[in-house]
């Protein structure tokens, strides 16, 4: 099961509620064109999921919690290769178009100097620092999911779920990975272009 969460966020880019991602959900007509898909799974601002959900979803090896600020295209084959090295309960995953393949990646020295380039001739993932606020994807292993979702419920704070999972002494593991993301929460035009030539691969695919 994937989950689409839009959560409260004070830091937007824009001034007002003039987002893509607003404009889209308050005006049904955009919204059946730009969040074809998304509604089933769709919750603002808090969750409580329904037993029988929650049971159907075990049959898969993963939950995933999406971010619904951004719209994200990923190689799935790549990626749950990636979750299944990562040997961990919970994997946070932001999507970094720098490491795609095919993009040249910049290499410092220690003093923050330009030593060289790398050349990616695949997609490419790295260990990451713990985001301080909601990624674009959670990967939850669904054996573990009532000590993540305890009562059916997600933390209203990025922090807080953090601290559930550590306190139920869950393996987390924080990565990056290539692919194509862009942020609904922005007034570009260029935003209902992309959409729509993208519709049909956004978001995280389900785990098979």
């Amino acid at each position: 099961m994937n989950l689409i969460v839009i959560h409260k966020n004070n830091n937007s880019p824009t001034s007002s509620n003039n987002g893509l991602l607003r404009f889209g959900i308050s005006s049904q007509p955009i919204a059946s064109v730009i969040l074809d898909g998304l509604s089933k799974n769709l919750c603002l601002n808090g969750v409580l999921l329904p037993s029988k959900n929650l049971q159907k979803t075990k049959r898969n090896p993963w939950f995933i919690i999406s971010n619904g600020r951004f719209a994200t295209q990923i190689n799935t084959e790549f990626l749950y290769k990636v979750l299944a090295s990562a040997r961990a309960d919970v994997v946070t995953v932001n999507v970094e178009s720098d490491l795609l393949a095919y993009r040249e990646k910049v290499r410092l020295t220690a003093q923050g100097e330009v030593a060289g380039f790398r050349r990616l001739y695949s997609d490419f993932s790295e260990p990451a620092p713990f985001p301080s606020d909601w990624p674009h994807h959670i990967f939850i292993k669904t054996n573990v999911l009532n000590q993540v979702l305890a009562d059916r419920t997600l933390c209203q704070s990025f922090s807080a779920l953090i601290e559930r999972c550590r306190l139920s002494a869950l393996t987390l593991c924080a990565i990056r990975v290539g692919g194509t993301v862009f942020d609904l929460d922005t007034r570009h035009r260029a935003g209902f272009a992309w959409l729509s030539r993208n519709q049909a691969q956004l978001i995280c695919p389900e785990s098979s």
